[in-house]
């Protein structure tokens, strides 16, 4: 009988090749970290945990029956790891013979993968719903996309042959070559390369071009311009998360729906790591 934990009626497909935008993904969401920490320094087990995390799954059903089979792994550990010190054998035997003398031994089954997976948080978590692993909330609702794409912003790099916001401006357009209706691309602070006015222009127009091909975008952005002409122009179909702030300038961490606003509320950081201006203040009036 042959067991099929990743697909209910079919094999795992090991040549396939990784979906467009993978490597923007792996860089700008910080996966390396989490795919050493899964394969355990197994270069073959870390070929394939990449594939997972990064091979989208398209059908709700097909996620549900891999979430199905964590879960009963997570409920039956011992006959996992029984079958799994098992496949390891056979694929050490595999190895030995594809590639001679590659890979150690396996030093059998790790809790690596579920302490890694814990840490996973915000945008990553589309990633674990869609490759079938489970999310780290209460409860967690979302659509399933048909593509997930970064675009996040990058410090300058000394060797380039241009600036910085020609470099968003291509990595943008590599976007907009592979992406296609019903995908996903997550901003993170993109266009930060010019200045307020121009950077909440083009980002409004990368973005209305993006909704119009219906893809589906989160934005994260400091550019009160850019926020707030989508609140005024398209506040129907936008949802404004904002940072929560306490009213003596402490943060919860926590994101409410609320309208953007015109400050980021820098003052608050500039007393917590000084704290000098009242100081100098009482200085000058008593001076």
């Amino acid at each position: 009988m042959k067991v099929h934990l990743l697909y209910e009626a079919q094999d795992f497909d090991f040549v396939a090749g990784l979906p467009p935008g993978h490597e923007a993904l792996i860089d700008d969401l910080e996966l390396a970290i989490l795919l050493g920490a899964m394969a355990a320094d197994d270069k073959f087990l870390a070929e394939v945990s990449r594939k997972v995390l990064l091979t989208s799954l398209h059908d709700p059903q097909a996620i549900r029956y891999r979430q199905q089979v964590l879960a009963d792994c997570l409920a039956q550990p011992e006959i996992i790891r029984e079958m799994y010190a098992v496949a390891v054998g056979a694929l050490q035997d595999k190895r030995e013979l594809w590639w001679g003398g590659y890979g150690g031994n396996y030093q059998g089954p790790s809790s690596n993968l579920s302490g890694a997976v814990g840490h996973l948080e915000g945008y990553v978590a589309r990633l674990r719903q869609q490759c079938g692993l489970f999310v780290t909330a209460q409860a967690y609702r979302a659509n399933v996309a048909r593509g997930i794409f970064t675009h996040f912003i990058r410090q300058e790099d000394p060797g380039m042959v241009s600036g910085r916001l020609d470099d968003e401006l291509r990595r943008m357009s590599a976007i907009a070559d592979q992406i296609g209706p019903h995908c996903l691309v997550l901003f993170n602070e993109s266009f930060a390369g010019t200045n307020e006015r121009e950077g909440s222009e083009i980002g409004h127009q990368v973005v209305r071009a993006l909704l119009d091909a219906q893809v589906k975008v989160f934005f994260v952005t400091h550019r009160f311009d850019f926020a707030e002409r989508f609140r005024r122009q398209h506040a129907r179909s936008t949802l404004f998360l904002r940072a929560e702030r306490q009213p003596d300038g402490g943060r919860n961490y926590k994101l409410a729906v609320k309208d953007p606003l015109p400050t980021s509320f820098g003052e608050d950081l500039y007393y917590r790591l000084g704290g000098w201006l009242d100081e100098d203040q009482a200085a000058r009036a008593h001076g």
